[in-house]
């Protein structure tokens, strides 16, 4: 790398340090904050909602500051009101203020942390482009999620020390680093590599405009980087209100109230991040495609949040936070390297805006239904429905995979694993010719490494061996059949997924559908006797959405086993013939005869209705 780009670099990793450790600060109390300052928990959750709206709307606006004013003057701004918001939460909370005075400032603050999201990330980039680096950023951004992680670590543990005496102090303390940091920046930070657009004032609006038209058209249109972000909103909607949620929950598991067991939790969280910034930083060392990072840890998170869920232990509910924060580790770094590898520097910091709006517009959802849900049956329930829905962003992930784009591969940097690696877009295949002379088996990478000094081959037994062309001497390639054997797993997994994936595919939707009826079943509890409502409306809500999906599966291409997990397993599993029967067996033995004969006529004629109003919009929205 050059030195100047590590210059640049260093000085990245410091400025997101600073402004982590004053961000994670609040982290572990911020709950138990809002909480104390009289707000019920759906309204702390309403007020969490409010921050992720005001990131929903101020993404583009902001981005195309970045975009044209430059990154510098944006990251400034963020500070600026980030600082100012820190201390009017305090002032608000000593005043005794509502719901509304802390949603409006949420609101500002989500547009302190917009100015923040695409602006420093486009920096780093297009300075270390403009300094000459032409590497992968893989690395680049786990190390700058693992500094970020110590000082989550740092703060999360100070935060919830120093809240030990008095829960506004962590606030005053934030606001302090954040001046700090902003002199910093004022002096230290400097764009390179983006040329900041001279626009005249009358032109300023149609210039923004047309920059974040440019922005989100190319973030949406592009197929592997729409599904990307969708499928990073679908898991950020959720975690957003799980970051919040763990926070009174843990601390209801373990029967005490002790807020210094909360920033104790969020150091751990911090270090589990590392973890997977650490496991990026091993993995990427060799070739490889992003979204196999992705959909693996995308997996292990969901199975983590909706075993927080499920468990009633303490200790078992932070190990399992653990491994999802491990996961969430893995995933934020190779998201960050995915996206800035597929965008050009014009359009940078509007298309990371854009990736943030979506994953804020989840948020607001997620944070407004979840925190219902837990209102009514609990954190627990919020975790395990919350979890659930999760597993939607693993097929999703799926399509970016069948893309096949450049931006999905990393070279490696490992001198053994980057030689060896495909070209972009072009899929692992077994060599029909070409091996050096006298080898009895065919190396399975020699159709993609073309020309080299020194080629593989393998004896009789099975052991490779590293031969040079210019004097045939060998010596034993361990790497090589560690390749060759990872090669055959790869294939042999892809066979076992093609003879078993229907099934497999069916029982995801399965777990997924089934899983969140029941948790709107128990949400929303009809008493005996009364017009089951819930199952009512569960049965027509998944009559539109089946009816919708069937006729857009027959006007456009959607991916092999999606008529299974969607059609058959995830709606067949939300919507309940065999519970609609017994309802109208029960109201018959109620004597309720004339509820029963509407219910039973109803659902059957809504149901059909719902199926045939879903049809008609599948084929205009496909």
């Amino acid at each position: 790398m050059p030195a100047d780009a590590a210059r640049l670099v260093r000085r990245y990793y410091t400025y997101a340090g600073i402004y982590t450790l004053a961000a994670s600060i609040i982290w572990g109390i911020n709950t138990l904050f809002l909480l104390d300052a009289g707000l019920s928990i759906s309204q702390v959750f309403a007020a969490n909602a409010a921050y992720s709206l005001g990131t929903l709307l101020f993404e583009i606006p902001t981005g195309v500051i970045a975009d044209t004013v430059g990154r510098r003057a944006s990251f400034l701004l963020s500070l600026a009101v980030l600082a100012t918001t820190t201390l009017l939460y305090v002032w608000l909370a000593a005043f005794g203020a509502g719901l509304l005075a802390f949603a409006a400032v949420s609101i500002l603050m989500g547009l302190g942390f917009t100015f923040y999201s695409g602006a420093m990330e486009a920096w780093v980039v297009d300075g270390m482009r403009g300094h000459g680096y032409a590497g992968e950023f893989d690395r680049v951004f786990s190390r700058g999620q693992l500094v970020s992680g110590a000082a989550m670590l740092a703060g999360t543990v100070g935060g919830g020390l120093v809240g030990q005496v008095n829960l506004a102090i962590p606030y005053l303390i934030r606001a302090g680093l954040l001046v700090i940091l902003f002199v910093l920046a004022y002096r230290g930070m400097h764009d390179v590599g983006f040329t900041p657009q001279r626009i005249p004032i009358r032109s300023i609006s149609a210039a923004a405009m047309q920059i974040a038209r440019d922005g989100v058209r190319f973030g949406w249109q592009r197929p592997s980087l729409r599904f990307v972000i969708v499928g990073g909103a679908i898991q950020g909607g959720f975690f957003i209100w799980g970051w919040y949620a763990w926070q009174p929950y843990f601390l209801e598991l373990l029967g005490r109230d002790a807020v210094w067991v909360a920033g104790v939790v969020a150091a751990l969280l911090s270090v589990s991040m590392m973890a997977g910034n650490g496991i990026v930083e091993i993995v990427t060392r060799w070739c490889g495609r992003r979204t196999t990072l992705l959909i693996w840890a995308g997996g292990i998170f969901s199975l983590g949040m909706i075993g927080v869920g499920l468990v009633d232990q303490f200790w078992s509910a932070v190990a399992l936070l653990f491994l999802s924060g491990v996961a969430i580790g893995v995933q934020t770094p190779v998201r960050q390297a995915f996206i800035h590898k597929a965008i050009p520097t014009e359009q940078r910091a509007t298309v990371v805006s854009f990736d943030s709006m979506v994953t804020g517009g989840a948020g607001v959802i997620g944070q407004s239904g979840l925190g219902a849900l837990a209102q009514g049956s609990g954190y627990s329930a919020g975790y395990a429905v919350g979890g659930m829905a999760t597993l939607g962003a693993i097929p999703i992930v799926m399509l970016a995979r069948k893309q096949r784009s450049a931006e999905d591969v990393f070279t490696g940097t490992h001198p053994t694993g980057a030689q060896h690696c495909p070209a972009p877009s072009l899929p692992l295949r077994r060599s029909t010719g070409g091996h050096a002379p006298g080898s009895s088996t065919p190396d399975a990478l020699d159709g993609i490494r073309g020309p080299q000094p020194i080629y593989s081959r393998a004896d009789g037994d099975g052991a490779r061996h590293k031969c040079r062309e210019a004097d045939g001497s060998c010596e034993s390639d361990i790497h090589g059949a560690m390749r060759v054997k990872a090669v055959r797993v790869v294939t042999a997994t892809r066979s076992a997924l093609r003879r078993n994936g229907a099934p497999l595919a069916v029982l995801g939707g399965g777990l997924l559908g089934a899983g969140l009826r029941a948790a709107i079943t128990t949400a929303f509890s009809v008493p005996a006797g009364a017009f089951p409502v819930t199952t009512f409306a569960i049965n027509l809500s998944g009559s539109l959405l089946l009816g919708g999906y069937l006729a857009r599966r027959q006007r456009a291409v959607v991916a092999r086993w999606s008529l299974q997990f969607w059609a058959i397993g995830a709606l067949g599993s939300f919507t309940t013939f065999s519970t609609f029967s017994l309802e109208v067996v029960r109201l018959l033995d109620a004597s309720m005869v004339a509820t029963a004969l509407w219910y039973a006529s109803a659902s059957t004629i809504g149901g059909l209705a719902a199926a045939l109003l879903g049809g008609r919009i599948g084929r205009v929205v496909g």
